[in-house]
């Protein structure tokens, strides 16, 4: 059977709504380890020898060493002036460390049916990696025939992600508030942020750490007009 654990620092400090804020600010800083499989890039890199289960024990999949998040909604005051009153600014802002990945082979060089992970002949990582180039698929050869690989499981780690959204809204109140017009103004990835996806984990193919995908969007800039009555 397998085995995990976790272990983390969380704290989050918050601000029930007050002079027109409220606000919720989190951080955690943990470790997840497992023997389980992880998946990277869609490839699964599951268990390579059944019999040597601490042989794949290593970052869980889910691993996410630090993580940050802020939220917040602030009511600007307006007085009795129509114009001026009803404005409410609100987002949320996102970050977090990159998730474990682990180097394989897409050919069953042990002939078990199960995963092969390569020799590690080197570390791999890169002190500038880039889109192209995220780790150094070189540092990763096949071992010999019929036998195990001493790489181990998420050993390299992807790319972080950063993201911040944020929305005005102005509420109008007409016939003795009953109506509510609500016209807002939303902004997705306002920094317009590039948060890279997984990079190929199977160090023998041609595209070997390189990334062909982003995750989320460029930045987005939505209008919308609501009535409440």
């Amino acid at each position: 059977s397998g085995h995990s654990n976790f272990h983390s620092i969380q704290t989050k400090l918050e601000q029930r709504f007050s002079s027109g804020l409220t606000f919720i600010n989190s951080f955690m800083w943990g470790k997840a380890m497992d023997d389980r499989a992880i998946r990277s890039a869609g490839n699964r890199a599951g268990i390579q020898n059944h019999y040597d289960m601490d042989g794949s024990y290593g970052l869980s999949s889910f691993d996410v060493r630090l993580k940050y998040s802020f939220s917040y909604v602030y009511q600007f005051p307006g007085g009795n002036n129509a114009f001026t009153r009803g404005w409410q600014l609100s987002g949320i802002l996102s970050a977090q460390s990159g998730r474990p990945l682990t180097p394989t082979l897409g050919a069953n060089v042990a002939n078990v049916g199960n995963t092969s992970y390569p020799d590690r002949v080197c570390d791999g990582k890169l002190s500038n990696p880039t889109e192209d180039k995220w780790f150094d698929p070189s540092c990763f050869v096949a071992p010999a025939k019929y036998t195990y690989g001493n790489s181990g499981n998420g050993i390299i780690s992807s790319d972080g992600f950063f993201n911040m959204d944020m929305a005005f809204i102005k509420n109008s109140y007409l016939f003795d508030e009953s109506v509510n017009v609500q016209f807002r103004v939303e902004m997705f990835n306002l920094t317009d942020h590039v948060n890279y996806g997984f990079p190929e984990t199977r160090v023998d193919r041609s595209t070997a750490g390189s990334i062909g995908t982003l995750l989320g969007n460029p930045t987005q800039v939505q209008l919308g007009l609501r009535i409440v009555y």
